[in-house]
C-alpha cells in the first residue's frame, strides 16, 4: 500500500481528493469488470438467467456474505442499502400506539425520518439519549458510555431501540452489545444500524443476538453501488416482509425458504451488485491487502490525521477512545445546514470530496482514511480551508 499505489486499481478520479469514503465508498475497477460482465450476461438471456441460474447465484452470494459477518445465510437477504434495510425492519416492527422508540442525538438523518414517520402514524413515542463525547475528566468517551447514555434512556413503554453501530455524523462506536443485553432483559427489541459496520469492524452477527442489523456493502466494503443486507433474528423471520410485495408472497412460488421467497424477487431489478459483492470484498483483500491489515492502517490513519487537522484548525477532534473508526469528525466554527451545505459544494468544486455533516446546528468535518488515503492528504486540506477562511471551534461535547 505505497505511495504507488495510491489510486492503482480503484475506479476513482486522480484529479480529485477523496476523503469521504464513509459516504459513498469507492470500487475497484476488477469489480466493475465482473459487475459489467455480468450485467452482459443477463442481458444476453434474461429469461434464461432469471429463471435457471439467478436463485443458485444469489444463495451463493449469501452465503459468502453471511459468512463475512458470522451470521447463517438464513437469517440475511439483500436489499439496496441499509436505509432500505431499516425501513423493511421499521414497518414489520411489533410496534402499537402508546410504545417508546429510543434513538439518539447522533442518529443518522434518514434514520431519524423514517422512526418519526412511524411514530406519526402508529402514534408511538421517540425518546432521544444523549450520546456522551467526552467523559468527566475530559477524555474521550467510550463505547460503553455511549451504550450506557442509551440503556439510560428505556422507559417502562420502550419497545424498540435503533441503535447506530458506528455513528454517522461523528463517527463514534457504540457497544452494541452491551445495549442488545440491556434491552432483552427489559423486553425491548434492538434494531442496529449498521451502516458503516461491514467493513469498518469485524462483526459477528449470530453472536450480538440483535434483533435485526442492516448494512451497506458499497462503503467500507468497496462493493458496487445499490447493495446492501438486513440480518432479522430467527423469531422475527415470519413478520419481516419487504416493502414491494410480488410473487414470493405467494406460498407457492419461490423458494422454500420463506424469508428468501418474499425478499429476494421484489420484482425486476438490477441484481448486479449484490451478485458482485463478494468479490469485490475479496478483490480489496487480494489486491490491496487483507482486512485486518486495512483495519490496522486506517486507524492508524485517521488518528494521525486528527492530530494533524485538529491543531491546525483550532478544534479538537471527536476521536474514538475504542480506536475503531476509519473517520474522524471536527466541529467548524460554523451553524446552520445552510452554512454546512455551502462549505461542501465549495469543497466539491475545488476538486475535494469531503463529508460536513451536521450534530444539532453545529457543522461538523468528517474525514475518511481507506487504503488509497494519505497523510498528505489532510495536510492539503488545512491549507485550502484556511485559504476558504474556515477554522475550527474547539471541542464539542
Amino acid at each position: 500500500m505505497g505511495e504507488h499505489t495510491r489510486f492503482d486499481g480503484w475506479a476513482l478520479d486522480p484529479a480529485v481528493r477523496h476523503l469521504n469514503h464513509g459516504s459513498y465508498g469507492a470500487v475497484r475497477r476488477r469489480t466493475l469488470e465482473r459487475q459489467d460482465a455480468l450485467r452482459r450476461r443477463i442481458e444476453g438471456g434474461p429469461m434464461r438467467y432469471y429463471a435457471l441460474a439467478w436463485q443458485d447465484e444469489l444463495d451463493q452470494a449469501r452465503a459468502r456474505v453471511a459468512a463475512e459477518v458470522g451470521a447463517r445465510a438464513d437469517n440475511l437477504v439483500f436489499v439496496g442499502n441499509a436505509s432500505a434495510g431499516t425501513a423493511t425492519a421499521l414497518a414489520s416492527a411489533a410496534l402499537h400506539a402508546g410504545d417508546d422508540v429510543v434513538i439518539n442525538d447522533h442518529t443518522y438523518r434518514a434514520c431519524r425520518l423514517q422512526v418519526d414517520k412511524l411514530a406519526a402514524e402508529r402514534g408511538l413515542g421517540v425518546v432521544r439519549a444523549t450520546l456522551p463525547v467526552r467523559g468527566a475528566d475530559g477524555a474521550p468517551a467510550d463505547p460503553r458510555a455511549r451504550a450506557a447514555a442509551i440503556i439510560a434512556a428505556f422507559t417502562p413503554r420502550t419497545r424498540l431501540v435503533v441503535v447506530d453501530h458506528v455513528t454517522s455524523p461523528t463517527a463514534l462506536v457504540v457497544d452494541v452489545a452491551a445495549v442488545v443485553a440491556a434491552a432483552h432483559a427489559a423486553g425491548i427489541a434492538v434494531l442496529v444500524d449498521g451502516a458503516h459496520g461491514p467493513g469498518q469492524l469485524a462483526l459477528e452477527l449470530d453472536a450480538l443476538g440483535a434483533d435485526y442489523y442492516v448494512g451497506n456493502g458499497h462503503k467500507w466494503w468497496c462493493g458496487p453501488h445499490g447493495v446492501g443486507f438486513l440480518w432479522v433474528a430467527d423469531h422475527h423471520l415470519d413478520r419481516v416482509v419487504p416493502l414491494v410485495t410480488s410473487h414470493g408472497a405467494d406460498p407457492r412460488v419461490g423458494p422454500s425458504h420463506r424469508f428468501f421467497a418474499r425478499h429476494d424477487w421484489t420484482g425486476t431489478s438490477d441484481v448486479t451488485a449484490a451478485l458482485t459483492l463478494p468479490d469485490a470484498i475479496a478483490d480489496v483483500a487480494a489486491e490491496v491487502a487483507p482486512w485486518p491489515v486495512l483495519r490496522a492502517r486506517a486507524r492508524a490513519l485517521v488518528h494521525e490525521a486528527a492530530a494533524l487537522v485538529g491543531p491546525a484548525l483550532g478544534a479538537t477532534p471527536l476521536v474514538d477512545a475504542a480506536g475503531s473508526a476509519w473517520m474522524v469528525a471536527l466541529p467548524l466554527a460554523l451553524r446552520g445546514a445552510a452554512a454546512g451545505a455551502a462549505l461542501e459544494r465549495q469543497l466539491l468544486v475545488d476538486g475535494w470530496e469531503v463529508a460536513i455533516p451536521m450534530l444539532g446546528e453545529r457543522v461538523l468535518l468528517r474525514l475518511s482514511a481507506h487504503a488509497y488515503n494519505h497523510l498528505d492528504d489532510y495536510g492539503a486540506l488545512v491549507a485550502h480551508l484556511r485559504r476558504l477562511g474556515v477554522r475550527g471551534d474547539g471541542d464539542l461535547r
